[in-house]
């Protein structure tokens, strides 16, 4: 440490480069040969350790003030000190607190020494962690220094952005902020890279953007719809599961909904469900986009070739999917009056096994989604509702939910709302199954 306040700039960097391979996770686990049983486990604490000691005795300050240096070499081993360090969750505060430290960070991610720009952007992407953290960030003008460090050539430093904006987009009050500073042209550039990695950030970065429903409109128009289709067949899970879910949000809009559609999206997604080894992560997200696209009337009559998959898809061993599959159905059935009963009627049995099995489950989401089902059905087609009403074991699931809080409740679900909603389907499903009798709502306890 006494020797990073030395003028000499050569003390000064070999300095710097002993304090950074001290806190370096790779410098301390270079001996291959020696990463057996604990020893790997043992280094990391010794390194962990190494790194909450030089901040503790007050080496932060010096290594900020060498991130200054005219020196392009010393302030490369300063910066990537301060990047090591900001891996220890106790030092990001400490760097923040640090006079100047952010800005410079901010102004050395623009440098032209590849280097350097490399471990001010990594510097970067560790301290957007915390919310704490990337408040002070951006005041301290990372936004606008992020996205133009998108169009480095340096992939390390593409990627370092990639990740902290999709860090920084976790906050809703920044995602228009990346759109406004122009982040969405680079980020579709980033989408087609050859480089997992990059594409991994570029998305998930995109994926939180589009959260916003002020930004759906920008990224459709930005041209992103057809780069996202794309990857929804990509190798890489976490990539096709970042694409669908964005392309779920921009089909909040339904004029999004059908440019989907127009694209493609929906031979893709169907190529995906006809995949036996798919996992239940990207089926999951698949059929959340499919039950979203299903709102549209118009997109209906092409969503019917799925029905036979989706049906299958209910007997999942992912909760989700099947609520996901079984809302799908549901929205396809709205439209039962257009599309006929004929489409239905050969698949009734299958789907009255799932929608029992839900009403039976004790699910409150899974009964929701069963009660509104039949709601759709009955409403909509006679032939069905016949079905329904003379198919008892079903109709008698049906007045348990007049209670006010139906069992097993799934806590994870905004309870109160779901009890209201599905009490009132219960309620209208009986009024439609039998007109002369007037249901009247218990108050039950769980």
């Amino acid at each position: 440490m006494y020797l990073l306040q030395s003028q000499d700039v050569e003390v000064q960097t070999a300095a710097l480069a002993a304090l950074g391979n001290i806190a370096a996770v790779n410098g301390a686990l270079r001996l291959g040969s020696l990463e057996v049983g604990g020893f790997r486990s043992l280094m990391q604490c010794f390194v962990e350790a190494n790194k909450a000691t030089i901040a503790n005795v007050g080496g932060l300050e010096p290594l900020v003030h060498l991130m200054q240096s005219p020196n392009t070499g010393v302030v490369c081993n300063a910066v990537g000190c301060i990047t090591n360090l900001s891996t220890h969750d106790e030092n990001k505060g400490k760097i923040a607190a640090c006079n100047g430290a952010l800005v410079t960070l901010a102004r050395l991610a623009r440098s032209r020494d590849v280097r350097v720009q490399r471990n001010a952007t990594g510097a970067l992407l560790n301290m957007t962690h915390t919310a704490k953290n990337r408040n002070q960030l951006i005041r301290a003008g990372a936004i606008p220094v992020l996205v133009a460090t998108l169009a480095a050539e340096d992939s390390e430093s593409l990627y370092f952005a990639a990740a902290a904006l999709s860090n920084v987009a976790v906050d809703e009050k920044f995602q228009l902020d990346i759109v406004r500073e122009q982040g969405l042209p680079p980020l579709l550039r980033l989408l087609l890279s050859r480089i997992p990695q990059i594409t991994l950030a570029a998305v998930a970065c995109v994926r939180n953007i589009s959260i916003h429903p002020s930004n759906e409109i920008a990224i459709v128009e930005a041209g992103f719809l057809s780069a996202l289709i794309e990857l929804f067949s990509s190798n890489n899970e976490e990539i096709a599961c970042h694409a669908l879910s964005t392309v779920r949000n921009l089909a909040a809009l339904d004029q999004n909904k059908v440019a989907v559609v127009e694209l493609g999206g929906l031979e893709n997604m169907s190529s995906l469900l006809a995949n036996p080894h798919l996992s239940a992560e990207v089926a999951g997200e698949t059929t959340a986009c499919l039950a979203v696209l299903a709102l549209v009337d118009e997109l209906k009559p092409k969503m019917v070739h799925l029905l036979d998959t989706l049906i299958s898809l209910t007997d999942s061993n992912s909760l989700e999917v099947q609520g996901n599959a079984a809302a799908a159905i549901g929205n396809i059935a709205a439209g039962v009056d257009v599309l006929g009963s004929s489409l239905f009627s050969p698949r009734w049995e299958a789907i009255c096994r799932y929608i029992q099995r839900f009403l039976e489950s004790g699910d409150q989401t899974l009964s929701h989604i069963a009660l509104w089902t039949l709601l759709q059905f009955v409403e909509r087609s006679d032939e069905i509702k016949a079905r329904v009403t003379n198919t008892p074991t079903l109709v008698a699931l049906i007045p348990r939910f007049l209670q006010t809080r139906p069992p097993l409740i799934d806590l994870e679900e905004d309870v109160s709302f779901i009890e209201e909603e599905v009490v009132g389907l219960a309620r209208t499903l009986l009024e439609h199954l039998d007109p002369q009798a007037k249901p009247t709502t218990d108050h039950g306890n769980a």
